[in-house]
């Protein structure tokens, strides 16, 4: 078969070819056939007798394939008029649909450029995470014990002991908050030990914001890891949903249930907060400002998983995410 002929099948696609050939067939009272550009037929099961003659279908000003008529009774000048009208018709059809094949193309691009950002993004915030740890809050840990040595040779008497003393305290909860970003950033309780211990860990530390809702973790199912991805995506989802929740939401309450299927692994995050408008177009997310969204739905698409948001002014906000089982974790998503 001719590559042009396997260009418009690809592009139509056989179930639409199959009525496109069926219908001009019933438009015309004539015997119908798609080809490629040797003259056969590209849907396999058409059976039909000698050729009278065809017509090129083109797009992007190249033969793609050829609309051929069979034998018939109709004079050569009405099935030429005919066979012009739905050579027409057949180019608009192969145009427009070269159009929506290349924008799938595109949108597949799209995807897999977000899924490069998403991994560069990952390996920073690893690096940065890291280096947090290993560097800074060992600095702050040598400053506090400096401190230390220091007010112990000057005595609890001397007068700058107090400001040593408070000195020695803004370290040391700078090196909590430190600590706390760099997990964070990358929970290093994710690779060591999975999700949920790790959501469970994340979720205590939430808790001990200021004026921090109350977070109700239900866990359904019987455990079991996924790929690093997969589980790094979930928890990230669980994350910003809880700080939306917290810092845009004002919500009271969130409730995050982790469900493992047998085949699926699901999760949902529902809060009580404010809610808002959700047009029609999630692609207009984005540009309504709504950028933790998009991540979360960047996320889950990256890891082939689905993600849906629900919402409404004043009646809160459910995220819910879907990821199919991986039977074998230690394989690549």
């Amino acid at each position: 078969m001719a590559e042009g002929s396997d260009s418009f099948t690809a592009l139509v696609g056989l179930a639409n070819l199959e009525q496109l050939q069926q219908a001009f067939e019933e438009m015309c009272q004539l015997p119908v056939v798609f080809t490629d550009l040797d003259h056969h037929p590209l849907l396999t099961d058409t059976t039909v007798g000698p050729l009278r003659f065809s017509v090129p279908i083109e797009s992007n000003g190249q033969t793609i394939a050829r609309l051929a008529f069979g034998q018939s009774d109709v004079a050569p000048k009405v099935m030429r008029a005919v066979a012009a009208t739905l050579q027409t018709i057949a180019n608009l059809i192969a145009q427009q649909a070269a159009i929506a094949y290349q924008n799938k193309i595109l949108s597949q691009q799209m995807v897999h450029l977000s899924i490069g950002v998403t991994q560069a993004h990952e390996e920073e915030r690893h690096r940065i995470a890291r280096e947090l740890h290993d560097e800074i809050t060992q600095g702050l840990s040598s400053i506090g014990l400096g401190l230390d040595l220091v007010m112990m040779d000057l005595g609890g008497e001397h007068a700058v002991y107090s400001a040593l003393e408070q000195l020695q305290i803004q370290a040391t909860e700078l090196t909590r908050q430190i600590r706390r970003m760099s997990q964070d950033l990358r929970p290093p309780a994710l690779d060591n030990f999975g999700l949920v211990p790790s959501l469970r860990q994340y979720i205590k530390r939430f808790g001990q914001q200021k004026q921090a809702p109350t977070v109700v973790f239900q866990v359904e199912g019987e455990m079991y890891r996924q790929p690093p991805d997969i589980e790094l995506a979930i928890f990230r989802v669980v994350q910003e949903a809880m700080n939306n929740a917290y810092k845009h939401a004002r919500a009271h309450e969130i409730t995050v249930t982790l469900a493992f299927g047998e085949e699926s692994l699901d999760l949902s995050v529902v809060d009580n907060g404010r809610g808002f408008e959700l047009g029609e177009d999630l692609s207009l997310l984005a540009s309504e400002g709504h950028l933790g969204l998009i991540g979360m739905q960047e996320r889950m698409a990256a890891v082939g998983g689905r993600w849906q948001v629900e919402s409404n002014p004043q009646q809160g906000c459910q995220i819910l995410a879907h990821c199919p089982r991986v039977l074998d974790p230690s394989a690549p998503s």
